[in-house]
């Protein structure tokens, strides 16, 4: 996509974010320390797509979890940067977040 952006500046904007799917046990923290190092060094006008995939993969729910609260905390820390998220199976767990203000 990074690639693509460089193409057709102005008509296409890449997201960062590690997909849920992505989040692996063995290589997930340092995956977001990728994605954390590109939001440090450039603007991206959202970060994505990004949240819980309960459709294909339950076990890494404990982790997913992680991975999407951090990266809705660096969203906030870059001035309310928007947000991809993904939402298969997440509505309830997004209602459960907003009532303890996580996403307030």
């Amino acid at each position: 996509m990074l690639q693509l952006e460089a193409e057709y500046p102005g008509q296409i904007f890449s997201m960062m974010g590690l997909h849920p799917c992505y989040v692996k046990p063995e290589s997930w923290e340092k995956e977001l320390e990728i994605v954390k190092n590109y939001l440090d060094q450039r603007h991206f006008p959202a970060i994505g797509e990004i949240g819980i995939d309960l459709y294909w993969d339950k076990t890494t729910l404990d982790i997913q979890v992680k991975a999407f609260e951090q990266q809705i905390d660096w969203a906030i820390e870059k001035i309310f940067r928007s947000l991809f998220i993904q939402e298969k199976a997440l509505m309830k767990r997004l209602t459960s977040w907003k009532e303890r203000s996580i996403l307030n």
